[in-house]
């Protein structure tokens, strides 16, 4: 994997890793649940429950939760859900800190799911809000996207100069999908000005305060499969395509931002 800078005050306000599989996958299973304890239960103790049928084997919906381990702070948590596992962190500071929960988390599925684990997808989400305040922007200027030229890559601002009618200009938010030239992996990308974080701070994770007005840089990057032809059946796989995917968020966060940011970001 490709090491990059390491921002002490980067703005990113969340990381969401999720792993997808058939409804057939037994995620339901009273094992998996022991299984995930023993792995992670030391740094996430809290534990909430959704079911009272964890013997189901196709339950109702893919993205219905079943369980969710939480830190005591909630910065981190692992949930279950019909057809996914999600790893979220709030407290993020470097690639390592992602990379060695998943490992925990894989060896549970490995160990309680042995012989019926095909990921279909693999998606890795980084939400970074670029607060206008730590680029000292003005209360009076955060909403023009000439104000952030000297912080973005001019090809993520635009201008609206003549809003409707009776109107005035609140924010401007994009989208970019780009797919890679020598695999399959993809990487959409929401971005804009807005008066607030996109990032709920007291959703299932806490976040420290809100953002504000902010530019928001929410990179998707995933790699698809099907139950036929998966991304990945082994869990070394499987980290080998989230550390691609981690390359494509590192190099198109480089990409948006310019060495006037990272100065803040060092700081």
């Amino acid at each position: 994997m490709t090491t990059r800078e390491v921002y002490p005050s980067a703005p990113l306000r969340l990381v969401a890793l999720e792993l997808t599989f058939p409804l057939t996958t037994r995620l339901l299973s009273r094992t998996l649940w022991d299984q995930l304890e023993a792995a992670v239960a030391d740094d996430l103790p809290d534990v909430s429950v959704f079911t009272n049928e964890p013997e189901i084997a196709i339950p109702s919906g893919h993205h219905d939760p079943i369980l969710r381990r939480i830190s005591e702070d909630r910065k981190r948590a692992v949930t279950l859900y019909a057809g996914a596992v999600t790893i979220e962190l709030a407290d993020y500071k470097s690639y390592g800190d992602l990379e060695e929960l998943t490992e925990r988390t894989l060896r549970a599925l490995r160990e309680s799911l042995p012989s019926s684990l095909s990921y279909t997808r693999v998606g890795l989400r980084y939400i970074n809000e670029i607060r206008a305040s730590a680029v000292g922007i003005s209360d009076d200027q955060w909403h023009l996207p000439k104000a952030w030229m000297p912080y973005l890559n001019e090809q993520l601002l635009s201008q609206v100069d003549t809003p409707p009618e009776g109107l005035c200009v609140f924010g401007n938010r994009k989208s970019a999908f780009f797919h890679s030239k020598t695999g399959s992996e993809y990487i959409s990308m929401q971005y804009g000005i807005t008066s607030e974080g996109v990032v709920d701070p007291s959703d299932v994770l806490v976040l420290d305060g809100t953002s504000g007005p902010c530019f928001v840089l929410d990179f998707d990057a995933s790699q698809f499969g099907s139950a036929k032809e998966p991304v990945a059946t082994e869990g070394e796989t499987v980290m080998e395509t989230i550390a691609r995917l981690h390359n494509l968020v590192e190099s198109t966060f480089e990409w948006s931002v310019t060495d006037q940011s990272r100065e803040v970001f060092r700081a």
